[in-house]
């Protein structure tokens, strides 16, 4: 069923982002912010003279390696898995992205897969400030070194798919199916072999610890332990602060089922309306139509009569 509305381009783009998965958000959110990025880079380009201007800016949302500057700036645990350094960077990352988390969201609701990109994402950050600290191969760089990238996060996905599914075929391109345990494999021992050899040494580590958390998460959740109960916890709560307060429940003064049921449209206005129908789309897509109550059954059969 459709519902055809007069959308502004900013709604169809807030309707695309609300009736998608967690990977297409998410898909969308770093795109997003790629473009913002760009024409950040633009207006501090054409309107100041100090080049070193951008990179000050952008800096506070990039993870620093040395654990004095990550003191200060912690929010960037966070926004440097969104950032990226140029179009080839999120282009790649973007495709394994899609690919295997739209595997991943076959088996998994969406409540669980944010948590593997984003608790993936900071398992790397964490894993990329110990080596730096750690080794003294890469001491000479503490003070100006930064990570930015979904390549954490999407490690992550990654090695969830491939460990919750591992004979699972894809194809890419023109090239045989391939089984995604290998892929995962291959990419793992690249990361493993390229630390010493080129001047990423840092997004390989995070590339590791994305992986290891992608894992291990699998591997708990397949022995009955969920890490991501405590982390949508807080995102709750963090969300519920921005949240105006819902209004009651309508009252409805009906002694009969069938009245109480009916629930006619012409109650809501089209806006309204629309509103309503996405939230329960959205429901219909999380939990299954089975999930809805009569109300909303019969609300949804009302519209899709009217069109």
């Amino acid at each position: 069923m459709s519902i055809s509305t007069d959308r502004s381009p900013l709604d169809e783009l807030k309707y695309q982002f609300r009736s998608g998965n967690i990977i297409t958000q998410l898909i969308m959110i770093n795109v997003g912010v790629f473009i913002v990025d760009y024409f950040l880079w633009l207006f501090v380009s054409f309107f100041f003279s100090n080049p070193e201007l951008y990179k000050q800016i952008v800096n506070y949302f990039f993870v620093p390696s040395s654990i004095t500057n990550l003191i200060l700036q912690p929010w960037s645990l966070l926004t440097y898995m969104f950032f990226h350094a140029d179009w080839m960077h999120i282009l790649f990352n973007m495709i394994f992205l899609y690919v295997f988390g739209r595997i991943l969201h076959d088996f998994l609701s969406n409540r669980k897969i944010l948590p593997v990109y984003i608790l993936g994402g900071l398992c790397g950050a964490f894993l990329y400030v110990l080596a730096f600290n750690i080794f003294p191969r890469f001491a000479v760089n503490v003070d100006k070194a930064v990570l930015l990238g979904a390549s954490a996060g999407v490690m992550s996905v990654v090695w969830a798919t491939a460990t919750l599914r591992p004979n699972y075929e894809v194809r890419f391109f023109f090239l045989p199916p391939i089984k995604i345990m290998y892929i995962a494999i291959a990419y793992l021992i690249l990361d493993f072999v390229m630390i010493p050899r080129d001047g990423n040494a840092g997004g390989h580590f995070a590339h590791l610890g994305g992986a290891l958390f992608g894992f291990l998460y699998i591997k708990q959740l397949q022995n009955g332990k969920d890490w991501s109960v405590g982390f949508n916890k807080v995102v709750d709560k963090v969300v519920s602060l921005f949240r105006s307060p819902k209004k009651g429940p309508r009252k409805v003064y009906s002694n009969t089922d069938k009245a109480r049921s009916s629930s006619s449209t012409e109650h809501f206005g089209s806006s309204e309306k629309q509103a309503r129908v996405d939230a329960i789309l959205d429901k219909i897509k999380d939990s299954g139509y089975d999930s809805l109550s009569k109300e909303e059954k019969a609300f949804l059969f009302k519209v899709s009569k009217e069109e």
